[in-house]
């Protein structure tokens, strides 16, 4: 006796949709823009909680690079150094934050 076919061996391979299709049904309303949205969605660039060097400086009252090599000098004997964050995190030193942001030490080369 044949063995039965499955629904799916019947079924045609899924077609790619190109953007002229997808923006026709955006237009419709057949909901597949909102998978779209969602797979395109880059929550990295629009919560970007990584500062840059001067915010830090600015944040952690250092102005001079003496006062940075202070810094960095007990940054190194720590277990946990700050991260550079709007978040404030702290982390271990090779570290990156739960924002996927780097420590000072890591941005700035010394590990």
């Amino acid at each position: 006796m044949p063995k039965p076919k499955r629904i799916s061996d019947n079924m045609p391979a899924p077609r790619k949709r190109s953007g002229i299709a997808v923006a026709a049904m955006m237009r419709k309303g057949a909901g597949t823009h909102k998978e779209s949205e969602v797979r395109n969605h880059n929550w990295k660039e629009e919560h970007n909680m990584e500062m840059t060097l001067k915010e830090f400086r600015v944040e952690h009252s250092i102005t001079d690079g003496a006062e940075m090599a202070d810094a960095l000098k007990d940054w190194c004997s720590d277990s946990v150094v700050p991260a550079l964050c709007h978040g404030g995190c702290e982390v271990e030193p090779d570290g990156r934050c739960e924002h996927d942001c780097p420590s000072i030490l890591v941005k700035l080369g010394v590990i």
